[in-house]
């Protein structure tokens, strides 16, 4: 329904479409409720004045003016479907929370003594809503596909950041509720915790993962305002005793609502310039995420360690080591990794990237190294051209010439024997080094070639002939690897003077010359 919603959008009439641009204003006035709020907090917080409940009225009205910006973004038909989906559901959230932060407001106008959480069930209705409704717009992402070790890695890390902010919510926040003995307060922050928490999880799979669709500057001050929501009340124990009618969300709403707006006016900019990274995005592949909340653990750690507060230590401790243990985790998989891609990137570099044969520079530190043997070895080196491709590539095209050369490759490397080695060398020519082998032994591997070769393949419904011609050159160690090659490329052509696959060893006559093909059974080969 909602990708039916973007499409009639589409169609509506231009006075409803928003284009980029025009968001100055809003974000003025986000800015200004966060200052308005601010100076009454901090003049309550030097001596009171005025009804307790004025200072919960910016955190509606921040949230009401963010949810119409994130909702004029929603509009922008140069944004993806996607896009818009995803902002739509955010002024949706604002649109909660501006509901929840009324009904708090009502409930301390009435209640002037309350802090208007407690004792109203609406509100704790309408921000779970609002939290669950940012965690659906955050995993509703389109993401790209991962490999299994990717996958992992993401666990890790977002594990990691999930347990560094439970840490602090728990420090902060849920024992001091324990310690109160109130078990309708505790149930509240408790479930409250729980959804922070999870939300804090989706900001670090959006992080973590990187997104295509939403801009990452934007994306990145949405997870600063989430962070924010989630763990503001960490400074809760900083508010003096007799200032009970203070409450740090007075404070950190328009907060949130305000990053929540420069969210909006990045996501807008992005669209203006079409683009949804920065430089720094393509030039880091890693996030710093976890990395920061590991810091963070590890200072508070300390922190408690100077202050010597032993009252939540062991907690802390434990808490830093299941971090510790979950880094020490991600790093092996890792280092795994880098030696699983340092062994691709060495096979790469001697191996042919569409045959999988090794390349020119194996091939040639291999014929190298049979020559150098200290013993009187034979090897006989095979140059394999194979016929016709390039009339195959121009009229079936590259896609079924790439196809005939794999197939080519495939029968090849099935014809030789263990410790040999087939290679290509560029476009159609392949070089087989069979080490060790006699004349006669070249015979049956270039005998077999020929018969791999006779049925034809299918490609793209056609039915393509193999057709190869193969020069033999057979040596001794310590001869010169480019005069054995060159012998073989004689021959080679030679052979190409005989119909079908056919394949020709390299003789010397009085002159030096190669001779011409004999008959099968006397020194050739054919195969039609």
């Amino acid at each position: 329904m909602a990708e039916l919603a973007d499409v009639v959008d589409e169609r509506r009439s231009g006075r409803w479409r928003r284009e980029p641009g025009g968001d100055s204003g809003l974000l003025r006035l986000s800015f200004g409720v966060l200052g308005l709020g601010a100076f009454w907090f901090v003049l309550n917080l030097i001596t009171p004045v005025g009804p307790p409940g004025l200072l919960w009225l910016c955190g509606p009205l921040a949230a009401l003016v963010v949810a119409v910006n994130f909702w004029q973004v929603s509009r922008i038909v140069a944004l993806p479907v996607p896009t818009r989906r995803f902002w739509r559901h955010i002024a949706v959230a604002a649109m909660l929370v501006a509901a929840g932060k009324t009904v708090q407001a009502l409930g301390i106008f009435r209640q002037p003594g309350s802090n208007g959480v407690d004792n109203i069930p609406a509100y704790l209705v309408l921000s779970s809503l609002a939290m669950s409704v940012v965690i659906f717009a955050l995993f509703r992402l389109p993401i790209a596909a991962r490999t299994r070790s990717e996958r992992l890695r993401f666990m890790l890390d977002s594990a990691t950041v999930t347990t560094g902010a439970g840490i602090f919510i728990w420090h902060f926040d849920t024992r001091l509720s324990l310690a109160a003995n109130d078990a309708r307060a505790l149930l509240i922050r408790g479930l409250l915790m729980v959804l922070a928490l999870v939300v804090v999880l989706a900001v670090a799979k959006t992080m973590l993962v990187g997104r295509e669709f939403v801009d990452r500057s934007a994306l990145r001050w949405l997870a600063l305002a989430i962070f924010v929501g989630a763990t503001g009340t960490l400074l809760r124990p900083l508010i003096p005793v007799d200032r009970s009618f203070l409450e740090v969300t007075q404070v950190t709403v328009p907060v949130i609502m305000c990053l929540g707006g420069w969210a909006a006016h990045r996501q807008r900019a992005a669209a203006v310039g079409g683009a949804t990274t920065t430089e720094g995005d393509r030039r880091r592949s890693y996030s710093l995420l976890p990395y920061g909340a590991v810091a963070a653990v590890d200072a508070l750690l300390v922190v408690l360690a100077l202050v010597g507060d032993h009252s939540d230590q062991i907690a802390v401790v434990m808490g830093a080591v299941f971090l510790t243990a979950l880094v020490m985790a991600r790093q092996v998989l890792v280092l795994r990794e880098n030696s699983r891609l340092l062994t691709r990137l060495d096979h790469s570099a001697t191996h042919d990237a569409l045959t999988g044969l090794p390349n020119r520079a194996l091939l040639e530190k291999r014929l190298e190294r049979s020559l150098a043997a200290a013993d009187d070895r034979l090897v006989t080196v095979a140059l394999i051209d194979l016929d016709d491709f390039k009339e195959i590539n121009d009229t079936l095209g590259h896609d079924a010439g790439d196809q005939m050369l794999i197939e080519f490759a495939r029968r090849l490397a099935g014809c030789v024997r263990d410790g040999d080695t087939v290679a290509r060398l560029g476009g159609d020519e392949f070089v087989a080094v069979l080490d060790g082998a006699d004349r006669a032994e070249a015979d049956r591997v270039a005998g077999r070639m020929v018969a791999a070769l006779r049925p034809a393949t299918t490609i793209d419904g056609h039915d393509v002939p193999l057709r190869a011609s193969i020069g033999l050159a057979t040596g001794r160690a310590g001869d010169d690897a480019a005069v054995l090659r060159r012998r073989a490329d004689v021959a080679m052509y030679l052979a190409k003077e005989v119909d079908g696959t056919a394949y020709l060893h390299h003789e010397k006559n009085k002159t030096g010359e190669s001779r011409r093909p004999e008959p099968a059974g006397s020194g050739g080969g054919r195969g039609r």
